[in-house]
């Protein structure tokens, strides 16, 4: 678990959905050996997948305004400008991670994982750097990499992708494992072999 809300906020398609309180991050090895596009990598026991953002990296599937905590749900499984549903890379693979290893969680039945919205990622940095909480505004900078409890052995590698759209052709990541407060758009698919990695997230009450 690395966010704890100060008030109930809403997940569209969670099994929260108006009255979600935290988030937990799948554990490191939830993409181990899950079927990959050319120039994509699959994970492994201790590497996140590096993907595409989805199969379709040319159309705007949401509005480019949704950053916020409780948009990564709707974010990876609808689509407000009627794009079809993607079939490979980011979106695809983190909305069904309950299927590959429910054995990896002991909640393993649940299917409301998804990839993370911007606001979302950034708090999943902020707990991966052990920053403390001042709002959900403040920005990942700074700190340390955080190896508390349950913290090394998430092996969060350097960026990762996040559900916010920045046009037809661009979504935000951001670098978690470096002191860095870098989210920036890059394409939706590899620029010169740069891509992302994948960590799906769920929200729950």
């Amino acid at each position: 678990m690395f966010y704890v809300a100060a008030t109930n906020f809403t997940s569209t398609g969670s099994d929260c959905n108006t009255a979600c309180k935290y988030f937990e991050a799948a554990p490191r090895g939830w993409g181990n050996g899950i079927s990959v596009q050319t120039g994509e990598t699959t994970g492994s026991s201790t590497v996140d997948p590096i993907l595409k953002w989805c199969s379709n990296t040319t159309s705007l599937r949401n509005a480019s305004t949704k950053t916020a905590i409780g948009d990564g749900r709707p974010n990876t499984t609808t689509s407000t400008n009627g794009v079809a549903a993607c079939t490979s890379g980011a979106i695809y693979h983190a909305d069904l991670y309950a299927g590959y290893h429910a054995d990896l969680y002991a909640g393993g039945t649940k299917t409301d994982w998804h990839l993370p919205s911007q606001s979302e990622l950034n708090q999943m940095c902020k707990w991966q750097r052990g920053l403390a909480w001042v709002s959900d505004a403040t920005v990942c900078s700074g700190g340390t990499l955080n190896s508390g409890t349950g913290a090394s052995a998430m092996g969060f590698t350097t960026r990762y992708w996040s559900s916010t759209e920045n046009g037809a052709t661009y979504a935000w990541y951001q670098i978690t494992a470096q002191n860095s407060d870098l989210k920036d758009p890059t394409t939706k698919s590899p620029y010169n072999g740069f891509m992302p990695s994948v960590r799906p997230v769920r929200a729950f009450g």
